[in-house]
């Protein structure tokens, strides 16, 4: 029963664990849904955070994987940020850019982060949904999305990137996001560097917007 095509799935496994310990003990352990997310890892506790309070989801299509350490992607992103919301996006039934294609799954996430402003594509009428999402975007559409739901952040005079030995390599267009991002806890960087151009993995966004969740909204 862990086999499929006749090979071992470990989404199967953790299944029949999960089936194991509702048949002794009465209840499934849902704490921890994924198998690829283990105690003792350093974005264990965040996973768990955005998985319970419906931010992130699993990535397979059982949902026993979160796959920590793969890209994510732009449109993801827009996806974890309307969760975040709790946005009916079913009323964005169009799109704006040529590689979003109405009745994908991603379009009306997409469509509603570009008519409130938090996404404006990438260029030559694109979105590039697919494409991962850099560390630096990653903060400026979470800096974009708290305009939205929380009015402009107020400013913030300590220019704390440039604390950071890469701070040279930030874009101009993320300098306020990136400030407000380190000021509020939201990120800390990696090694004393930012890695704004490098892309940002689903563990460390998850840890990100663990961080956004309990600094910014109060959640707890």
């Amino acid at each position: 029963f862990k086999k499929a095509g006749g090979q071992v799935v470990q989404g199967l496994i953790y299944r029949r664990n999960l089936e194991s310990a509702m048949f002794i003990e009465g209840t499934p352990k849902l704490g921890r849904p994924f198998y690829d997310v283990k105690n003792g890892h350093w974005f264990y506790n965040a996973v768990n955070f955005c998985y319970n309070k419906g931010v992130m989801s699993g990535t397979s299509s059982i949902k026993y994987s979160f796959d920590p350490y793969s890209n994510l992607t732009r449109a993801q992103m827009v996806t974890m940020l309307a969760q975040l919301g709790k946005v009916n996006v079913k009323p964005y039934t169009t799109s704006s850019f040529s590689d979003v294609k109405v009745g994908s799954w991603y379009a009306p996430y997409v469509q509603w982060a570009y008519a409130k402003g938090i996404v404006s594509g990438t260029g030559n009428g694109k979105f590039s949904p697919n494409a991962a999402v850099s560390r630096q975007d990653m903060v400026v559409m979470l800096y974009n999305f708290t305009k939205v739901i929380r009015g402009v952040p107020g400013n913030i005079s300590t220019e704390l990137y440039k604390s950071f030995a890469d701070a040279s390599q930030l874009s101009s267009y993320a300098y306020n996001a990136m400030n407000w991002a380190l000021h509020t806890g939201c990120i800390s960087g990696s090694n004393g560097q930012l890695l704004p151009k490098a892309t940002a993995q689903r563990a460390q966004v998850a840890q990100m917007a663990n961080m956004y969740c309990v600094n910014i909204l109060g959640m707890k």
